[in-house]
């Protein structure tokens, strides 16, 4: 039986019994044809809001690829009810939780009730992220947005906790997917520059702070294993889907000696970038089984201060510099510079 013969004829307990069913099978049609269920418009039981809901708990339960596939519907779909249906639940599941609204008048069967993997909630975690991205950039995205914070407003009346934990939720999520740049930040590391303080302290700040090392930079994964041997200080991946390898080294480290030669420190930091990207070059298939989507990525090495090189020194790092097509060499005061100019062009 098709589920519009099923929808048309069903009550909303056996509706609510079927989808149950599907969460729970193995087939995998059945994500297929809960997908009907939550999209499905024609006449059905008067509960038909709940419908939508209750689809969206069965993808739930398929872990990934049932987020994959929400986020998949949500792009396609118009209308009211059924995307702000797949908005709630991921951000319900994003928190470990299950939507309950629109449930008050329902029986939910096992599994829709029961608590989300691991596995789902990561992935309902990064399904939202992208979906607040979007809405920067996208009318419908943001108008959906909004209708989903006013219907959590309005839900919410009497239950101040739970809107408290909405907005200071959204609010993180906004501001982590948004260009963050401010004086203090950069008056901050002034002061840490003035310092000279260890290697951990610079690399602490840049880690929490990642858009000195790229405006577009959303995501940061400290000391990503390379096989047996090679640790990278931090990995930094970017909203274009780009992934830069970082080494870190002290403002007080020399680039060059007094005789305007490449330091030894110098060569054995930059040596171990190259050896980041052989690895990832040689390793690529697993490789993105830990960095989804890596491809050729860019290597960086943050080191020294430009207050400590002179005419010839300065010259010869930026023709090194020109000449390395994957790897760039950046002085504390190139980051502060590059902090700077960002800064006030966003004030503009």
């Amino acid at each position: 039986m098709g589920v519009k013969i099923f929808l048309n004829n069903a009550s909303s307990d056996e509706v609510a019994r079927e989808i149950a069913r599907l969460a729970d099978s193995d087939d995998p049609n059945s994500i297929t044809t809960l997908s009907e269920f939550l999209i499905y418009r024609d006449d059905i039981p008067p509960d038909k809001q709940v419908i939508p809901y209750l689809a969206c708990r069965g993808l739930l339960q398929k872990k990934h690829e049932g987020v994959e596939q929400l986020v998949k519907i949500l792009r396609q779909i118009d209308g009211h009810i059924y995307p702000l249906s797949i908005i709630d639940s991921l951000w319900s599941a994003s928190n470990g939780e299950l939507s309950e609204h629109m449930f008050r008048h329902l029986k939910v069967y096992s599994p829709l009730d029961e608590e989300l993997s691991l596995e789902t909630i990561e992935s309902a975690k990064d399904a939202f992220y992208q979906f607040i991205i979007e809405c920067h950039t996208d009318p419908e995205s943001f108008y959906r947005f909004s209708s989903f914070l006013h219907m959590r407003a309005f839900s919410a009346a009497g239950e101040q906790t739970n809107y408290t934990k909405l907005q200071t939720g959204i609010f993180d999520i906004l501001s982590d997917s948004t260009i963050r740049i401010t004086q203090s930040l950069i008056n901050e590391l002034v002061l840490l520059l003035d310092k000279e303080t260890r290697e951990e302290d610079y690399q602490k700040f840049l880690e929490n702070n990642p858009v000195f090392i790229d405006p577009l930079a959303f995501k940061v994964i400290n000391k990503h294993k390379l096989g047996d041997d090679l640790i990278t200080d931090f990995i930094v991946e970017t909203l274009k889907g780009e992934y830069i390898l970082v080494e870190i080294e002290k403002p007080q480290d020399k680039i060059f000696t007094q005789n305007n030669d490449f330091s030894s420190h110098f060569s054995h930091a930059f040596g171990q970038v190259i050896d980041f990207l052989d690895w990832i070059d040689n390793n690529i298939a697993y490789a993105q089984t830990k960095l989804p989507g890596i491809l050729n990525p860019k290597g960086l090495l943050i080191m020294g201060r430009s207050k400590d090189l002179n005419s010839n020194t300065s010259s010869k790092l930026k023709r090194f510099n020109n000449n390395s097509n994957d790897i760039k060499v950046l002085t504390y005061d190139d980051i502060l510079y590059q902090s700077k100019n960002l800064y006030k062009n966003l004030r503009k």
